[in-house]
């Protein structure tokens, strides 16, 4: 009877095998190699579709630590590939050394349980994200480290006729993202751009927070001082003690479009998620309604300030605004500085600048200068500042705040004439970018001037 059994079962088992195989054969007409070598041709085509390259979004380890501002931050690079496996590499960033750097070497795409896009011979710029060498421009030694990037990809998603293909670090875990190049595009003169364009909205050392609007929350951001060139930001939620609430997050951003027709995108390394399927990771810039707007959600957003507002709040707090004769202004502020320049040097001084500031007895202008005997002198007028029901700001000139003043007043008079074109009503507006309001301008009509406050 066991004898019969295991006859019975032995037959099962054969069955249940060759079932397998015939299930295998109806599913899969090819070999896995063959598969994982059709996958390669595949993807390594749809590379090759962007003709003008790719940017590439890089972030070489997948943590945050802001006392390491380099581990976890991002660092965009710009990659042609060839039809005869070569590949151009191009980076202007920290580990390029704040300089323009360009490679070229090798690129496969490997079958390794999958498709990997591999960077097989040695290039400056992405190998420089693996080599184990201490980081020159850094407080820890990495020797032996490095910044522990990869320089193979394993392709998670690769969309026919995408924009972007989707990367993850073999080694070490981080997800990159390539995107589409619209154009023939020079790699010094995107790279030099787009540093330019996040430099003047996320300036470290703006006087102002960006607010970050993602559904029913808000976020105040600012670039880390320490992480400015890495793109490295501190968010807290607004309302809420940034000592203790504050997060560290790395952004890129990117420039899409074709020439006069540019548009810019900040991306979060990793989405941001307030709520329940409410969350956003990349935002584009519209010019016209000065802010970033959500990509999966146009409600959500990334703005700066209300100009004038913040700059009545910064005056009542010791701001000080400053007046040279070399300032941006509209003409007749133009002439009126120029000829105070004329007037002391018809005396032989020299004209240095005006400060309007609040001060413990209420806001002054003071006028800097240097007398014929090579001294810096200076001289206060009184005014009197409100902001108006309409929000916008009001200075109003008094007069001289001692008799030295009212001397002057007679060897200077276009000083009155000046502060005569201050008296009035003034809205402000950013100068560069919204997002930072370092320069801004005060306008009324066709009358304004641009100043960098002192906060």
């Amino acid at each position: 009877m066991k004898k019969i059994l295991s006859i019975i079962f032995l037959g099962a088992a054969l069955f249940a095998t060759t079932s397998c195989v015939s299930e295998e054969d109806l599913l899969f007409d090819k070999s896995a190699t063959e598969r994982l070598n059709e996958a390669s041709d595949l993807y390594s085509q749809r590379i090759l579709d962007s003709k003008h390259g790719w940017a590439l979004e890089y972030f070489p380890h997948s943590s945050t630590d802001e006392d390491l501002p380099l581990k976890g931050a991002g660092f965009l690079m710009l990659a042609k590939f060839e039809a005869d496996k070569s590949v151009v590499v191009g980076m202007y960033n920290f580990m390029s050394h704040n300089t323009y750097e360009e490679d070229r070497s090798v690129w496969e795409v490997i079958t390794d349980n999958g498709p990997v896009l591999s960077f097989n011979s040695h290039n400056n710029c992405i190998h420089a994200f693996s080599v184990p060498e201490d980081i020159a421009g850094t407080s820890e030694d990495e020797t032996g480290k490095g910044m522990e990037g990869d320089y193979e990809f394993v392709m998670v998603d690769v969309p026919e006729n995408g924009d972007y293909i989707l990367l993850k670090g073999k080694k070490r875990g981080a997800y990159s993202r390539m995107t589409r190049l619209d154009e023939e595009t020079d790699f010094q003169e995107y790279l030099t751009d787009v540093r330019n364009f996040t430099n003047k909205a996320f300036d470290p050392k703006a006087p102002n927070n960006v607010v970050v609007n993602i559904g029913e929350e808000s976020y105040n951001m600012i670039m880390a001082q320490d992480g400015g060139q890495h793109g490295i930001v501190k968010m807290w939620p607004c309302g809420s003690d940034s000592t203790f609430t504050k997060v560290v997050r790395p952004i890129l951003v990117t420039r899409h479009g074709t020439k006069d027709n540019y548009t810019y995108n900040v991306r979060f390394r990793n989405a941001i998620k307030v709520a329940e399927e409410v969350s956003e990771q990349e935002f584009v810039y519209d010019a016209n309604a000065q802010k970033f707007i959500g990509v999966t959600d146009s409600n959500n957003s990334i703005t700066g300030p209300d100009a004038t507002e913040f700059m009545a709040e910064r005056i009542e707090h010791f701001a000080t605004l400053n007046f040279a004769a070399t300032m941006e202004a509209s003409t007749d502020i133009t002439n009126a500085l120029n000829a105070i320049k004329d007037e002391f040097g018809a005396v032989k001084y020299t004209f240095n600048n005006i400060k309007f500031k609040k001060n413990e007895d209420g806001y002054r202008a003071t006028v800097a200068y240097r007398n014929n005997k090579k001294q810096n002198v200076s001289t206060n007028y009184d005014f009197n500042f409100t902001q108006n029901a309409d929000g916008s700001l009001s200075f109003q000139y008094v007069g001289p705040n001692n008799a030295s003043g009212e001397s002057l007043l007679n060897s200077v008079p276009s000083i009155a004439t000046f502060f005569n074109l201050l008296s009035g009503s003034f809205k402000v507006t950013h100068y560069d970018s919204p997002l930072n309001l370092s320069t801004v301008k005060f306008y009324s009509g066709d009358k304004f001037f641009v100043t960098s406050p002192t906060f």
